[in-house]
């Protein structure tokens, strides 16, 4: 009997290392199992975060990009009319410096210097004639060296008030010193003006009142 249950403890002792063996592996596994999950947990996390940091880029671009064209659309345009209204004040001063702004000897020769400035209507209405009628012009001009005449332009301000694609419109005041055979006098002109952008001239320049001071 003693025989037989020692053979039978000696077939079941290898089997203990085999058991220790496999819950080793089974560990070792477990383990590396649960070391690929974190790993692959960390990854995701890092992944997700660096994803929200792009995201988050991508739409603070697209914000400053949105805020970048909004202003330059809107400097563009600021651009454009200060254009149109420094064009318009070049031309009304243009216009009352050669009206305004002369000596006997060269009076007759205002309304040429005015010329580029203005239309032919608007400076014929202003010099109450043709002003290709040189011999009237040549006329006046005698007149203003008999007296001693000159004028001198004091002030000239533009008020715009209306702007669109083709015209620019508003109102001039004018101070102005006219001196007649020692006599002097100082004017303010109010004027109603129009600024043609595709003529480049002044289409339209009717006095309103004026005060003598």
């Amino acid at each position: 009997m003693k025989s037989k249950r020692k053979k039978k403890i000696e077939r079941q002792v290898p089997l203990i290392p085999t058991i220790i063996f496999a819950i080793l592996i089974v560990t070792i596994m477990f383990g590396s199992f649960v070391f690929i999950s974190r790993n692959l947990r960390s990854n995701n996390n890092l992944v997700a975060k660096e994803n929200n940091q792009l995201r988050n880029e991508l739409s603070s671009t697209k914000r400053q990009n949105s805020v970048y064209k909004k202003k330059l659309n809107t400097d563009t345009a600021k651009t454009r009319v200060n254009k149109m209204i420094e064009k318009a004040n070049k031309a009304n001063n243009g216009v009352f410096k050669s009206l305004y702004e002369w000596e006997a000897k060269d009076y007759a020769t205002r309304y040429k210097r005015a010329n580029k400035f203005a239309n032919a209507p608007v400076l014929n209405y202003l010099a109450g004639g043709n002003i290709k009628d040189t011999k009237a012009l040549n006329e006046q001009q005698k007149i203003q060296e008999s007296v001693d005449g000159h004028s001198e332009l004091v002030k000239e301000v533009t008020a715009v008030s209306k702007i669109n694609q083709d015209e620019v419109s508003g109102v001039d005041l004018v101070t102005f010193k006219l001196t007649n055979s020692g006599t002097s006098i100082t004017k303010n002109q109010w004027y109603n003006f129009t600024f043609n952008l595709k003529q480049n001239r002044i289409t339209e320049l009717k006095p309103v009142y004026d005060i003598v001071e």
